[in-house]
């Protein structure tokens, strides 16, 4: 390589800077990370940072688990009721790959699902962006995105992204490890109780009901009222996608909610 084109490619390259580090060792610990990260955001570029953490693959399809990210949170409470994670291009495009992904709203070929999510993305500064997916060991998979109100994106920004990719890659690997998946996993104790959205207590009478208890045995053995046991199962059957009891307990065996071994013991 000459020194022409050597310098013409340095160009593009940029050092990690110390002060990144310094800042992701701070968000680490703190309560908000936002402000922390914002000016490291805006140095590569990019106007927010979302990271979607995405239950195993059933029936060919992924949901979201939980989504943090430096929008407004009705925006994740809208993603997450919508179930945008079937459409997201950051999720969809980072399917199936290590590689990072360059991606433009304008460029995304849509049906009337898509282009609801990214009418609805684009409200909340999600218009193009930086995407790679991880996978940890659990087998989810967590998509890390840096996220631009920019559309469609020039070819100079698109080259301006290329020339970072290194720098990204690492930005991404680092928020993953050191910000993000700790505390998506902190969301998942509280939130969740389980690997698929259940609390605690709508595991037990999931169990319950498997064991072919009425909602008012449940009520009983648990000391609640049937009609917040009846409420619980609700809730069950809304985040297993199940129009009845048993369906939702067969989803729940199919995909490791149930276990049989745990069915016909004790549930509380």
């Amino acid at each position: 390589m000459t020194r022409m084109h050597a310098a013409g490619f340095d160009e593009f390259l940029e050092p990690w800077s110390p002060r990144w580090t310094a800042a992701i060792a701070a968000a680490a610990h703190a309560t908000d990370p936002e402000p922390l990260l914002r000016p490291i955001l805006s140095e590569v570029g990019f106007d927010g940072l979302t990271c979607i953490v995405l239950a195993p693959a059933y029936a060919g399809r992924q949901r979201a688990l939980y989504l943090w990210s430096t929008a407004p949170m009705s925006w994740a409470t809208k993603y997450r009721e919508c179930g945008y994670s079937g459409v997201d291009p950051r999720v969809t495009m980072t399917a199936q790959r290590l590689s990072p992904v360059i991606w433009d709203a304008a460029d995304v070929e849509s049906d009337w699902s898509v282009s609801r999510f990214l009418a609805d993305a684009a409200r909340f500064g999600v218009r193009s962006g930086f995407a790679v997916s991880f996978r940890d060991a659990s087998d989810t998979r967590v998509v890390v995105a840096l996220d631009s109100t920019l559309s469609p994106i020039s070819e100079a920004r698109r080259a301006s992204v290329v020339g970072r990719l290194g720098n990204l890659m690492l930005l991404a690997v680092a928020l993953h490890e050191r910000v993000l998946r700790p505390r998506c996993n902190a969301l998942a104790a509280v939130d969740s109780g389980d690997a698929h959205g259940l609390t605690h207590r709508e595991g037990q009478c999931l169990r319950m009901a498997a064991n072919g208890l009425t909602s008012g045995d449940m009520g009983n053995k648990l000391g609640i009222a049937e009609r917040t046991v009846n409420f619980h199962m609700r809730n069950v059957l809304r985040k297993m996608e199940a129009l009845n009891r048993p369906e939702a307990i067969a989803k729940a065996l199919a995909r490791g909610v149930l276990r049989t071994g745990a069915i016909a013991q004790r549930s509380v």
